[in-house]
């Protein structure tokens, strides 16, 4: 049979405590033994004594007093009891009781049929009597007798709603039976029960049916003894900040932000009402594309120095992951030397332009479209003054720190206008044409270029300026 009362498994119910208005009260119900009559019982095992006289299963026959009835509880095993005139009794174990209940319970289920025809079932001469031992077997209690109709015979499924249920005092038989024959309902005893206060230390029960004939057949299944205590809930309220989902402490699973009460069990067994005020964000996702030069750092700060797919992951503003999915080439940069010879100024590939010697770097870019980093090793040669003394003008000192004295500017016609340029072919300043010696102090180490426009054309005398 399916057992639906596990070891030690807390069964809560709830009901109103009338003298206290609307305050409600819980019951919390321990399984201490059972007794399901299957093949591999179901625990916690209330083991017993005495031989079975019969066990059935499935359902009843069509030909049946109720035809196609469980014979069990959802058609499990039970105990069958048909023509045993002697009784068949059953010793149920002496079980020791914690202390701290309030209540002890022994209840089972009952069915009265004739599995062999549509009439009969159990009459007055057939019984179900229930006794009770609290001091280990030393004597037993006769509390508890279902019989059949005092009228003739009677018959009942596990379905019928009759209770025969008393405490366990007075210590003499109550009995319990249908008031008319046939198929019986109110009065159809399905559920048996004896109750004891909490403080009983063991109990041992001992169940007897007995049955005249094989028209006459009693089914007792799920045999359960119970513990109970009387317990309040508890409350509380917390709230919650998660991503994407939130399991409860109940185990219930969210996925959107809300207000809602998860119960648990609190440490007495009742209910732990959880009021939860929970704030569902969501994670986010993204792709992007990257080229790049000789390395990458990803947002999360991870360096990457070759190409490749990869996720990359990130808080976003809810705080949540965000998985950026980055498609990244890597290119490389390079690197060359070469050595040059340059007359006055020489303009390296970048366009940069060098006057004197020595070892530079340059950068370009590459193929890829990274940097190209060209070694130059310069070698600088200059125009000498023998060179510069060639013109029909000419300039001194060359070089010169301070003032330059331009030679020849009486001797050769009209002077239009004198320009000083630098190698760039940038004008700095005009000359006025009636001065022959110029301030230069001002000006930067380099060459430089005095450009005199005259009758006959126009020249150029590079200088020196240290």
């Amino acid at each position: 049979m399916t057992n639906t009362l596990l070891k030690n498994a807390k069964l809560v119910l709830i009901f109103t405590l009338l003298s206290s208005g609307s305050l409600f009260a819980q019951l919390a119900v321990d399984t201490i033994a059972y007794q399901d009559f299957e093949v591999t019982p179901a625990a916690p095992v209330w083991s017993y004594t005495g031989v079975l006289a019969d066990v059935q299963s499935g359902n009843a026959s069509p030909i049946s007093c109720i035809p196609n009835t469980p014979l069990g509880i959802n058609s499990s095993q039970a105990w069958h009891v048909a023509q045993v005139s002697g009784g068949n009794p059953i010793t149920f174990d002496n079980t020791l009781i914690n202390p701290g209940y309030d209540s002890i319970r022994v209840n089972f289920k009952l069915a009265g049929l004739n599995l062999n025809g549509p009439t009969g079932g159990p009459d007055n001469l057939d019984y179900v009597l229930v006794e009770y031992s609290i001091d280990n077997g030393a004597t037993f209690v006769s509390r508890l007798r279902v019989r059949g109709s005092v009228v003739s015979n009677s018959f009942w499924a596990y379905d019928a709603t009759g209770v025969a249920a008393v405490q366990y005092l007075p210590a003499s038989e109550t009995t319990f039976e249908p008031t008319t024959s046939g198929l019986q309902v109110a009065e159809g005893y399905s559920f048996c029960e004896i109750s004891f206060p909490g403080n009983i230390s063991q109990v041992m029960i001992r169940i007897t049916p007995r049955s005249s004939t094989s028209t006459d057949s009693w089914l007792v299944d799920n045999l359960v003894l119970t513990g109970e205590i009387f317990c309040a809930p508890s409350t509380n309220s917390i709230t919650e900040i998660t991503c994407d989902s939130y399991t409860s402490p109940s185990g219930a699973i969210y996925t959107s932000s809300a207000i809602f009460d998860d119960t648990i069990p609190n440490a007495s067994g009742c209910d732990s009402i959880i009021t939860i005020d929970l704030t569902v964000s969501s994670s986010s996702l993204s792709s992007i594309t990257e080229i790049t030069c000789d390395s990458y750092t990803a947002p999360s700060g991870a360096i990457y120095t070759s190409s490749a797919i990869f996720d990359d992951i990130i808080s976003n503003s809810s705080g949540c992951d965000s998985t950026i999915t980055i498609d990244l080439t890597v290119n490389s940069s390079s690197s060359s030397s070469i050595t040059e010879t340059s007359l006055d100024v020489y303009t390296a590939p970048s366009g940069a332009t060098y006057t004197t010697s020595g070892i530079y770097e340059d950068t370009i870019l590459n193929a890829a479209g990274c940097d190209s980093i060209i070694t130059i090793d310069l070698t600088m040669n200059y125009t000498g003054i023998d060179e510069l003394n060639e013109s029909i003008y000419s300039i001194f000192p060359n070089p010169v720190k301070d003032n330059i004295t331009i030679k020849g500017l009486s001797e050769n016609g009209e002077i239009q206008s004198i320009h000083l340029i630098d190698l760039n072919g940038l004008e700095i300043k005009e000359i006025n044409p009636d001065e022959n010696t110029v301030d230069v102090s001002s000006l930067s180490t380099g060459l430089y270029f005095m450009k005199i426009v005259h009758e006959h054309g126009v020249e150029k005398i590079k200088f020196l300026k240290e």
